[in-house]
């Protein structure tokens, strides 16, 4: 299951906003669907993962934990976000 304390975007990245700061990354269908990057919220990077180019297998085993990709001090949301029931019900329409 998806966490729910997150949103996603119809291309697949999740982030998790925490008060001026969102977390992002791809979800797992993106991991076996192989997707762009595509951020859900716009503002200034401020913390790369550094740690993921040496751990590329967190991608598949914890792409809601480990894997998540950048932080970004949030000014704007993408209008497309969806909760986690909106987004597993993309999913499973997109077979």
């Amino acid at each position: 299951m998806r966490p729910n304390d997150r949103s996603y975007l119809k291309s697949h990245e999740w982030c998790k906003i925490e008060k001026d700061t969102a977390t992002i990354g791809i979800s797992d269908y993106a991991m076996s669907h192989l997707s762009d990057l595509y951020s859900p919220v716009s503002g200034e990077v401020v913390e790369v993962n550094k740690d993921l180019p040496d751990n590329l297998e967190w991608l598949s085993q914890e792409p809601f934990g480990k894997a998540w990709m950048l932080k970004v001090r949030v000014t704007g949301k993408s209008a497309d976000l969806m909760d986690a029931k909106a987004y597993d019900a993309h999913c499973a329409a997109e077979g």
